[in-house]
């Protein structure tokens, strides 16, 4: 049976990036300061983005059908400024620990640790359509199975589009992106029809 892939496909699953924005050339790497506990680092800079990635076309059958967990969830934990990729040492991540309340596909454990890239170079990377969610949020997951060298990260989602972020209503909140599986979460509405249409 092959072997679950390790943590440096993260990088894949995000893309190319096309600038820097205001930050100096040579800042040094992770020069924000240190974020609150449970919070994202805020950052005086951000690196735009361009959505290349190998679910970028799915719709949400597709996302579906790539999945290894699908789940509709709320963030419990968020650790911001992990880096993951020893080859990659400016690429920082925010780890977030997610109860499941839902389960459409797989098997999730009682919490499961999603890692999603949050900044490249010290600057807060933006890529449309894309939601970090923080601890308290809820969200429907498309995720894939990963194996980071200190066992933490278990999953990362299948692109830009994967984490559906859900309002105080249970509505769609994502803003932004022509990814089809986001126009097709945004017309479906709410959590419920978004369920309904997985299953």
């Amino acid at each position: 049976m092959a072997s679950t892939p390790r943590i440096l496909l993260l990088a894949a699953v995000v893309a190319a990036v096309t600038a820097c924005g205001p930050a100096e050339a040579d800042a040094p790497v992770g020069a924000s300061a240190p974020p609150p506990s449970g919070a994202l680092i805020e950052r005086d800079c951000e690196v735009p983005v361009d959505v290349f990635e190998v679910n970028g076309e799915a719709d949400l059958a597709g996302l579906l059908a790539a999945a290894d967990l699908v789940v509709r969830g709320r963030v419990t934990d968020l650790e911001d400024g992990v880096r993951l990729e020893p080859e990659a040492p400016d690429m920082e991540f925010a780890v977030l620990d997610v109860e499941p309340e839902q389960v459409v596909k797989g098997e999730p454990g009682a919490t499961t640790s999603v890692a999603i890239t949050s900044a490249s170079g010290g600057c807060a990377e933006v890529v449309p359509g894309r939601v970090i969610p923080e601890p308290g949020d809820d969200a429907v997951w498309f995720r894939s199975a990963v194996e980071s060298e200190d066992g933490r990260v278990t999953h990362i989602p299948l692109g830009s589009a994967a984490v559906l972020a859900l309002d105080a209503d249970g509505v769609v909140a994502n803003e932004g992106g022509d990814q089809p599986a986001l126009v097709e979460a945004r017309d479906l509405g709410d959590v419920d029809a978004v369920l309904d249409a997985l299953r």
